[in-house]
C-alpha cells in the first residue's frame, strides 16, 4: 500500500534575534627590543663634536634613537637597516560581527502512524507503519490480497528543526601604531670604537 508524505510544519519560525558579538583580544608582539640610555663618559673625547660613551655589555649595541620612522640611518650609523620599535599598544580594530538567529528551521518534519482496519469503522486493526513529511512511503499488506475496510493517520506529532545562527565572523585587525614608532640605527659590535 502507498502512502503520499504527510504535509509538512506549518507556521514555523525561530526568534529572531540579534546580539552584538563579545571577544576578548589581547595583544603578544612577536619582538621586543630594550633600548637604555647609556651613560656619557666625561673628559675622554678628543672633539667637542664627539660623544664618548662606556663600553657596553653583550648582547646590547650602540644605537642613536630617532622619534618617527625613518628610512635612511644619519653619519656612520648608515652601514645597517634601520630598526623600528613601535609601542605596546597597537591600533586595534579587531571585533566580529553581530550574532543573528532567526528564519525557518531546517530539518522539522511531522510525524504520525498509518493505521489499516479489515471493517468500515477503523476497529479491527491489523497493521500500523510510520509516516513523515519528508519522504514517500510504501506499506506491504500481508497476506496479498487482504482485505482494506479503512485506514487512519493518527498519532500526529511535530519534530522541531534547528535554527542556524550566523555572525560572530572575525573583522579588523591589530597593527601598529604609525604615530608611535621610535626609529633606531645602531653599530655592529665591530664597528664600536675602542675603549
Amino acid at each position: 500500500m502507498w502512502s503520499s508524505p504527510l504535509p509538512g510544519p506549518t507556521s514555523e519560525s525561530c526568534p529572531s534575534i540579534t546580539k552584538p558579538a563579545t571577544s576578548t583580544t589581547t595583544t603578544d608582539w612577536k619582538w621586543i627590543g630594550l633600548a637604555c640610555e647609556a651613560k656619557e663618559r666625561e673628559g675622554t673625547c678628543e672633539t667637542s663634536t664627539h660623544r664618548c660613551m662606556y663600553d657596553l655589555p653583550y648582547p646590547f649595541l650602540q644605537c642613536i634613537a630617532l622619534r618617527g620612522k625613518h628610512d635612511k640611518c644619519p653619519g656612520n650609523y648608515d652601514r645597517y637597516d634601520p630598526i623600528y620599535l613601535y609601542g605596546e599598544q597597537p591600533v586595534d580594530t579587531r571585533g566580529c560581527t553581530a550574532c543573528e538567529c532567526g528564519g525557518e528551521p531546517v530539518g522539522s518534519a511531522c510525524l504520525g502512524a498509518l493505521r489499516l482496519y479489515e471493517d468500515g469503522a477503523c476497529m479491527s486493526q491489523f497493521s500500523e507503519d510510520p509516516v513523515y513529511s519528508t519522504d514517500v512511503q510504501c506499506t506491504n499488506v500481508y497476506p496479498p490480497g487482504r482485505k482494506l475496510g479503512s485506514k487512519a493517520i493518527t498519532d500526529l506529532a511535530y519534530m522541531p528543526g534547528t535554527c542556524s545562527a550566523t555572525g560572530g565572523e572575525p573583522t579588523g585587525a591589530a597593527s601598529e601604531d604609525p604615530a608611535d614608532v621610535v626609529t633606531f640605527c645602531c653599530l655592529a659590535p665591530f664597528d664600536l670604537p675602542p675603549a
